[in-house]
């Protein structure tokens, strides 16, 4: 399978998951990241403010974080959680 992205010690695979962990050998992994359900898509201030949403503080390192926002709903946490 071909790496997405490679550079000193990373290797990020992009694709469906089960395909990707079945081309890679035992012990090879450190990180799972995944996304839906972490919902990271980028949002500004202004939207964070929307109504019905989850909202996360950025905190002290902004947007240097893996996950900067959420962008999921109260309901559909709620139906993540269950």
């Amino acid at each position: 399978m071909k790496p997405y992205y490679e550079a000193d010690g990373v290797t990020i695979y992009h694709g469906d998951a089960l395909e990707v962990a079945s081309a890679l050998g035992e012990a090879t992994v450190d990180v799972v990241f995944t996304d839906p359900s972490y919902s990271s898509g980028a949002r500004n201030a202004a939207q964070m403010r929307s109504r019905g949403s989850m909202r996360r503080a950025e905190g002290k390192y902004g947007r240097d974080r893996w996950i900067g926002s959420d962008n999921l709903t109260s309901h559909g946490f709620q139906m993540l959680m269950r």
